[in-house]
């Protein structure tokens, strides 16, 4: 096929054009540099400041000259942010300010040039009067009337629009919240005489009639609906408010019973009765039956660890949960089950039945417990935890050469126990209290009378800066008993290791008998010091000093040890690395390095 020549030379002119056109393009954008704002001028301030450079963006130019082509965008950017804040009769103008002159002529710019904007504000516009009429049931609404009370715009005030936007919406977000389902404004304006320099705030608000909830629907398989309405605490008649409707979401998610939640809500009125309501849906689909946790680690303590955990979180229409954990290391290895049954509050009252068995070696002492315990669990709004509870204890313990002791003991106990942590991998505030009391007696069967008292807080700060954190933690105990020999091993002081006291082996801190096996103190006393610092993104180093003591005479030495410590803030958690050197005993200066993964508190 032959191509006409006019028509080829036509195509061609075409691409030429294009193509300087994109070549003109691309080298003015190649060349354009963003230039920083300074404003100044008298009564300019930092709010002033930061509203005019918020209007005009970034400001990009590479020449002198186009500082007139931009000066019509600029001068209604600059008007704006102005009169935003009050001042209507403000004048500017603009200038650049060189840092040095251009090797390629005074009207090019270099790219470290600054922008200057030299403000006169003017007088500016003061509130002069604010009239706020709430027309129906809310008008003496507490919350509502709140809201105006604490609105930041005032008659007198300079004006500042911002301050009349928010006055706006956060009366008619009170209105909805508070169950004024109907309320809309009838007039909202913001008069302003810029002559007299004044300005008039109208605000009428035609709240109509206050909805009550009304029913509520559950769509599920089957969970029993008496313990849905507790769950979602849910009181048909009560008024309603945005914050008891995403309660009820709240709580059923925190049941963890439930894979999807899905919650609507239809208004309705009741002629009979002349009431608003709101009727609640809520659809739900239940979690799958089983579901199964493996998992595997190292730390220095217990070595290779590995895990197996099994959850059935609906066993019954009741909302009955079953877990199971298998946990395996070199020093112990437990196999335990909990039976959870909600009570009358399901999100923080429950009571629990404990199946565990439990092994452990430290050196040559051995023990082997078996128990069965039934407790009482209640989380108060204050977020203290409360068990109560008693254990039936069947152990089986040898120290070192001596023979099999067999014991079987009924523990009644109590705990309480509060911890409030920052979200996140690095956490920079924190703490963590807990203090547990257990023992038994020779009217429960028990071969000799105790009671165990325990007392631990962690503590995480912030020091200067995010950057550097402190870390505090104590722990005390002791055992009040007439023949310590008979307690059970288990329910001895031991202590050392990741946890503890680090650069000592894990639980080798207590007393041992005239053979040297550990026999466990009477008493525990152990205390830790750490700060560290973040020098990358993912790394903190730091300093740590320990020192504590398992014992039953008060005359015998602490154990302490002293070294730097590396975090990995990992995807999956904290990582710690810790280099401590013992201070006392018969490892002092032999270093051991500690490897453990876990939480900060």
């Amino acid at each position: 096929m032959v191509i006409p020549a006019y028509l080829f030379l036509n195509t061609m002119r075409c691409f030429a054009c294009y193509l300087t056109l994109v070549v003109f393009w691309l080298s003015n954008y190649a060349k354009a540099e963003v230039f920083p704002v300074q404003v100044q001028g008298e009564g300019v301030d930092a709010e002033i400041t930061r509203n005019i450079v918020a209007h005009l963006g970034e400001v990009e130019m590479d020449s002198a000259s186009q500082l007139s082509r931009f000066r019509l965008g600029f001068n209604q950017s600059i008007k704006t942010a102005l009169e935003a804040l009050g001042f209507y009769h403000s004048k500017w103008s603009f200038s650049i300010k060189k840092a040095r002159p251009s090797l390629k002529g005074p009207s090019h710019l270099t790219g470290r040039e600054t922008l200057v904007v030299e403000v006169q504000l003017g007088a500016p516009v003061l509130v002069d009067e604010i009239y706020v009429d709430i027309q129906g049931a809310a008008k003496d609404n507490p919350q509502v009337k709140s809201v105006v009370a604490q609105a930041e715009i005032k008659r007198g005030a300079r004006l500042q629009h911002w301050q009349y936007d928010d006055l706006k919406a956060d009366l008619l977000r009170a209105c909805l919240a508070t169950g004024y389902l109907d309320a809309r404004y009838d007039r909202s304006q913001l008069a302003i005489d810029r002559k007299k320099n004044r300005a008039i705030v109208f605000l009428q608000v035609s709240s109509g009639e206050r909805y009550r909830f009304g029913q509520i629907k559950f769509k599920s398989g089957n969970l029993n609906p008496k313990l849905l309405d507790r769950l979602a605490e849910f009181r048909q008649g009560a008024f309603f408010s945005k914050a008891q409707f995403q309660k009820i979401r709240q709580n059923l998610s925190r049941s963890g019973y439930f894979e999807r939640i899905d919650i609507r809500n239809t208004k309705r009125v009741d002629e009979a009765n002349q009431q608003y309501l709101v009727d609640v849906l809520v659809e739900l689909k239940n979690k799958e039956s089983h579901y199964f946790d493996v998992g595997a680690g190292y730390s220095t303590d217990s070595g290779v660890k590995g895990s197996l955990g099994w959850r059935w979180p609906l066993v019954n229409a009741s909302g009955n949960a079953l877990n199971g954990a298998l946990e395996l290391s070199k020093p112990e290895q437990d196999v335990s089950f909990n039976y959870r049954i909600p009570l009358g509050k399901p999100l923080v009252e429950s009571f629990d039945w404990n199946l565990v068995w439990a092994s452990k070696q430290l050196d040559k002492t051995e023990s082997v417990v078996t128990s069965l315990g039934f407790f009482y669990r209640y989380l108060r709004p204050s977020s203290w935890q409360h068990s109560y509870g008693v254990e039936l204890d069947i152990e089986r313990y040898k120290e070192g050469d001596k023979d099999v002791e067999h014991v079987l003991y009924l523990v009644p106990g109590a705990t309480w126990f509060r911890s409030e942590i920052d979200a996140g991998i690095d956490p920079d505030s924190g703490y963590s209290v807990s203090l547990s009391v257990q023992g038994s007696h020779h009217l429960l069967g028990a071969d000799t009378s105790f009671l165990k008292s325990t007392f631990s807080a962690r503590w995480l700060t912030p020091l200067f800066s995010h950057n550097w954190l402190l870390l505090a933690r104590i722990e005390v105990g002791a055992i009040a008993t007439n023949h310590f020999a008979d307690v059970p091993i288990s329910y001895r002081y031991f202590t050392g290791g990741d946890s503890s006291v680090r650069g000592y082996q894990y639980e080798n801190i207590a007393p041992r008998n005239a053979d040297g096996d550990l026999v466990g103190g009477r008493y525990l006393n152990v205390a830790s010091a750490e700060l560290n610092y973040r020098i990358m993104e993912q790394w903190r180093l730091g300093m740590f000093y320990d020192v504590g003591r398992a014992y039953s005479d008060f005359d015998e030495p602490f154990f302490s040890s002293v070294g730097p410590g590396a975090r990995w803030l990992s995807r999956f958690g904290q990582v710690r690395f810790d280099l401590a050197f013992p201070l006392a005993s018969d490892e002092t200066g032999k270093p051991r390095l500690h490897i453990s993964f876990g939480k900060v508190l």
